[in-house]
Parts: C-alpha cells; sequence; structure tokens
C-alpha cells in the first residue's frame, strides 16, 4: 500500500470514529430536541418513582456535604436539572451521551466561577441530585441494551470522576469514607452496564482506579479486586500456532490492501489497550501503597502522590 492510499484511509477511519458519538446521540430519533439543557417549559411532577432503594440512597453525598446555605435536606428534588431529567424519561425521550456532556459542562463551568463555600456546596448538591437521575439510564434494562451504552457510560463516569474527585480536594467536606463508598455503588452499576472485557470495560476501570488513587488511603478490598480483575481479565491471549496458516499468492493479491489497514488498525488497538493496562497496574499498586500506609493512621486521610 502506497503512503498516499495508507493516510487517506487512516484519516477516514478517525473522521469516523470521532463522529461515532454524534450518531450515537440518536439526534434523527427526537430531532426537535437538542439538549436537556435546552427544556425551558417541562411540566415538572414533585415526585419520583424512579428512585429505588440502594446504597445511594442511604448514603447520599447530598446529605454528607454540611451547608450553611439555605439549600433544603432534599434539594435533589428542587434541583432544576434533576426535574428535567425526571420529565425526559417520563415522557421516554432518551438521554444522550452528549447531554451529559453539556450538563456536567454546565455544572463545571458554575462551580468554577463560585468564590464563596456555600455556592460551591450548593454546585456540588446540584451535580449529585443530576448524577442520580442518570443513574437511572443504567439500570434501565432497554438502555443497556442499546449500542450507545458505552458511550453513555463513558460521559456518566466523566461527570462523576468529577464530582467525586472534588469533593476528596475540597477544604468544605467531611465524611470522605462515605462519598467512597458512594462513589464506589456509582462504579457497582456503571460496570455492571458493560461487558466484562473490552475496551469499553477497561477503561472504565482504568479511570475507577484513577479516583481509587485520589481516595487511596479510603480505598477497601472490594474496590482493589475490581481492578486486579479487570486488569488479569484483559491481559493479552497467547495466539496458537494454527491461527497462522500461510493465504495462497492469489488471495494475497487480492486483499493484501485492506489485510494490511486491518493489520494496522490491529495493531494500533493493540498498544492502546497495552498502555491502558499498565497504566492500570501502576494505578493498582499506587492503590496497594496507599492501603498499607493508613494502616494504624487514626485519621485515614494520607494521600499517595
Amino acid at each position: 500500500m502506497t503512503i498516499e492510499a495508507y493516510s487517506m484511509v487512516t484519516n477516514i477511519f478517525n473522521e469516523l470514529m470521532l463522529n461515532m458519538l454524534q450518531f450515537s446521540n440518536g439526534r434523527h430519533r427526537h430531532s426537535h430536541r437538542h439538549s436537556v439543557l435546552d427544556l425551558d417549559k417541562c411540566g415538572f411532577g414533585s415526585n419520583s418513582s424512579l428512585h429505588k432503594d440502594s446504597p445511594l440512597t442511604h448514603y447520599s453525598s447530598l446529605s454528607s456535604i454540611p451547608s450553611s446555605s439555605s439549600l433544603s435536606p432534599h434539594s435533589e428534588d428542587t434541583s432544576y436539572n434533576s426535574r428535567c431529567l425526571r420529565s425526559l424519561r417520563r415522557s421516554r425521550i432518551r438521554i444522550t451521551p452528549e447531554d451529559v456532556y453539556q450538563l456536567r459542562r454546565e455544572l463545571q463551568a458554575d462551580y468554577a466561577t463560585q468564590r464563596t463555600v456555600a455556592e460551591r456546596k450548593r454546585c456540588l448538591r446540584e451535580a449529585c441530585a443530576t448524577l442520580m437521575e442518570l443513574r437511572n439510564e443504567l439500570v434501565d434494562e432497554e438502555r443497556r441494551n442499546d449500542p450507545t451504552m458505552p458511550f453513555f457510560v463513558f460521559e456518566y463516569q466523566a461527570f462523576l470522576c468529577w464530582i467525586y474527585s472534588t469533593i476528596r480536594f475540597s477544604d468544605f467536606t467531611s465524611e470522605m469514607e462515605r462519598h467512597f463508598r458512594e462513589m464506589k455503588e456509582h462504579h457497582r452499576t456503571l460496570l455492571s452496564a458493560l461487558p466484562p472485557r473490552g475496551e469499553p470495560f477497561l477503561l472504565a476501570v482504568l479511570r475507577f482506579s484513577q479516583i481509587c488513587v485520589e481516595y487511596a488511603a479510603l480505598c477497601d478490598e472490594e474496590a482493589l479486586q475490581w481492578c486486579r480483575l479487570a486488569y488479569a481479565r484483559n491481559l493479552p491471549r497467547k495466539k496458537s500456532s494454527s491461527t497462522n496458516t500461510t493465504r495462497s499468492a492469489s488471495s494475497l493479491s487480492s486483499s493484501s490492501s485492506s489485510s494490511d489497514v486491518d493489520e494496522v488498525l490491529a495493531r494500533r488497538d493493540s498498544e492502546r489497550i497495552a498502555a491502558m493496562l499498565q497504566d492500570l497496574r501502576s494505578n493498582i499498586s499506587e492503590i496497594e501503597l496507599g492501603m498499607a500506609l493508613s494502616i494504624g493512621d487514626s485519621t485515614g486521610e494520607k494521600l499517595v502522590y
């Protein structure tokens, strides 16, 4: 294959990958709606039957961010974004990965502009309430069978990690053990929505391991085991010699171009997964070190840098 032909094929492939997320958003199904943020005239109800009993409802970060603001303990019920999301679900309108992305960016921008502790707490409470509503998409059986689920999980996890990383390094939150448990329960649901092998699952566990490094002194054996299992399951398998068959000359000449492209793409995939596994192994080591250093420490607040 000539350099020009290879370059053209590579560019086409890259464009296809970049456009996959836009295709997955399903705008062709709901062309009247661009984003959940555009819904200004929804009819909202005060109650939702979508919340089910779970560790998340009992150990909610909403209640464990002590606040001096005027927000009520039930701020999740008065959150504008939460009510929008509930209205979408009642109307059976699909919440897209782009919706999650836009919600996160809006809340991040809101948080960055705040100068008082009370307002920053308000932003985090709003973010936690929004995340709880988005979680309902992960437990929806119909949504789990949707091919766009990996894209939704990717954006949901980015939102989740921003919230709990912000909580971890803020100077106005307490009960970090509870926040860690909350973050882990979100990931329990998130990881169950993906096949246990493959790049989407490995990426999700890698991001989980990174936030576990931030909470390393508070991490538990179960979370560490999730990381270890994902690492072991995604190690490359040795190819059997029987698969390396010799192709005939005619077959080689007719498919050499496509084979070259396939080999290049396969090699890139292997290199990317190998890099992810290396990062995961490094994070596992840091988590183990943080857990070891926390033994006998009454504060449980050591960090691994």
